[in-house]
């Protein structure tokens, strides 16, 4: 997921002139996109750039990045602060229900393609809120696989 707000700071975009419209967020187009042919699908997206500390000995004091390796960790730490949110009311929290509560509280992204985004992008909020309000119904913690030949 890339913000047009993003695209303006990290990645020298022209900002859109006074009176235009604002720039629409878009997926990287080397973003991963579904369904492949065993049928996955991305469940849901994060922000995928960020300019981010790099260790001396490369010599540099930072460096951008962006794609997966920068989504994956960032949806890491919703998933973290999801549960540490959770473990400081008392409530306990499976992974079958962690997973349930980030792709079902994701916000739609208003993208051209909207099989780059899976749910939309994670929000840490809207998944505590979620879990909370599902917590003990029947079902929020079942799980099935289904494979199709």
């Amino acid at each position: 997921f890339l913000s047009g707000d993003m695209m303006v700071d990290q990645y020298s975009t022209l900002a859109p002139a006074e009176g235009e419209a604002p720039l629409a967020d878009s997926s990287y187009y080397f973003s991963s996109r579904g369904p492949t042919p065993d049928g996955a699908m991305p469940d849901l997206c994060a922000p995928g750039g960020a300019i981010a500390p790099i260790p001396r000995h490369s010599l540099q004091g930072k460096a951008q990045y962006h794609g997966t390796s920068m989504a994956s960790p960032n949806a890491a730490g919703v998933a973290a602060c999801v549960l540490s949110a959770l473990a400081a009311q008392g409530v306990k929290c499976s992974p079958v229900e962690l997973r349930r509560g980030l792709v079902n509280s994701a916000r739609p992204v208003d993208v051209l393609d909207p099989f780059a985004q899976g749910a939309g992008i994670v929000s840490a909020a809207a998944a505590v809120d979620y879990i909370l309000a599902h917590k003990g119904k029947p079902g929020q913690d079942i799980s099935m696989d289904v494979t199709v030949p």
